[in-house]
């Protein structure tokens, strides 16, 4: 018995905006500059990045938390994140 693969979403920047955030449970040493992903590699966050996880509550949309920081990430930068393991980014349906 085998389940059909996971769907694989191309993130571009418009769908990146309207997904909605959440800190992926993998983070070690979270709340801090430094973490770890989960291949414990570190990662050290800018001042921009730091706060918009800070402000990731798996309510809202990438879009809507970028409007309420003071000096907000390009979605390129978002998708940073996800990269490094550290965002997880929930498509809208």
């Amino acid at each position: 018995m085998g389940k059909p693969p996971l769907p694989v979403h191309s993130w571009d920047p418009e769908s990146i905006l309207t997904a909605t955030a959440h800190l992926s449970p993998c983070i070690t040493r979270w709340p801090s500059q430094n973490v770890f992903n989960y291949r414990y590699e570190v990662i050290t966050l800018s001042d921009p990045a730091y706060a918009f996880l800070q402000a990731v509550d798996g309510q809202q949309t990438v879009g809507s938390l970028l409007g309420t920081l003071a000096d907000p990430l390009v979605p390129a930068e978002v998708l940073k994140l996800v990269e490094q393991g550290l965002l997880l980014l929930e498509p809208r349906s």
